[in-house]
């Protein structure tokens, strides 16, 4: 970390693996505002104190581009707070967010794109955060707008935690996919979806300003044929 401080000018940190102390890095991470970026998705950032303090700092970096966060506990008490700093980083175009959200924080992405902050945002990842309910996804669904430039939107599960959405979830899903005009794909792995969801996903595509383009994945592809077993 000591090295590291010494490079100013550094444009992009990536850490391949998880090895190295929080703390350290928090401290010197306001160093390096020619930062775009950061992509510490092998990172667990455990407790609270140090998480905030990282929070704050991401306001920061002026320059941002790609804004790939840790899991753990620390940044799931401080999600609200990291989205809200995201309404200064301008230059923003891909944001990750994997196992810290739930409604709360979930319904904060929202509230901060109506309000302007996320207007070069390309690339949406919220894979794999299972404390969202469908409701928390609705509510979501409903309320995001504002977001003229993004392109893709993940909104997977792992396939043990699947979600049986209920009609007026997948008519508020079509209903936001529609206000996100350059949409050109959208994952939602392991969204169980029945013959009735399916058209009114397919009449939402035939409406889309991207309809020739834009793609839904909801099924997962298997290297083997399935056993199911009654």
């Amino acid at each position: 970390m000591t090295a590291l401080t010494s490079c100013k000018k550094l444009e992009e940190i990536w850490f391949s693996e998880s090895f190295f102390n929080v703390i350290p890095f928090v401290t010197i991470l306001p160093n390096f505002l020619s930062l775009k970026i950061l992509n510490l998705s092998f990172q667990q950032f455990p407790d609270k104190e140090t998480s905030e303090k990282f929070a704050y700092t991401l306001g920061s970096l002026n320059h941002l581009e790609e804004l790939i966060l840790p899991t753990g506990d620390g940044i799931r008490q401080v999600a609200k707070l990291i989205i809200q700093q995201c309404q200064q980083l301008q230059c923003l175009r891909v944001l990750s967010f994997y196992q810290v959200l739930n409604d709360d924080s979930l319904m904060e992405i929202a509230k901060v794109a109506i309000n302007g902050g996320f207007q070069k945002l390309e690339n949406l990842n919220l894979s794999i955060n299972h404390e969202i309910t469908e409701e928390g996804y609705r509510n979501f669904f409903r309320a995001l707008d504002n977001l003229p430039n993004l392109q893709e939107l993940t909104i997977s599960r792992h396939f043990t935690a699947c979600i049986k959405a209920q009609a007026t979830t997948v008519k508020a899903l079509s209903q936001c996919v529609l206000r996100l005009p350059r949409l050109t794909s959208l994952q939602m792995l392991s969204w169980l979806l029945d013959a009735e969801d399916l058209a009114l996903l397919d009449a939402m595509k035939e409406r889309h300003p991207k309809s020739k383009h834009l793609i839904i994945s909801w099924k997962w592809t298997l290297p083997f044929s399935p056993i199911i077993q009654k």
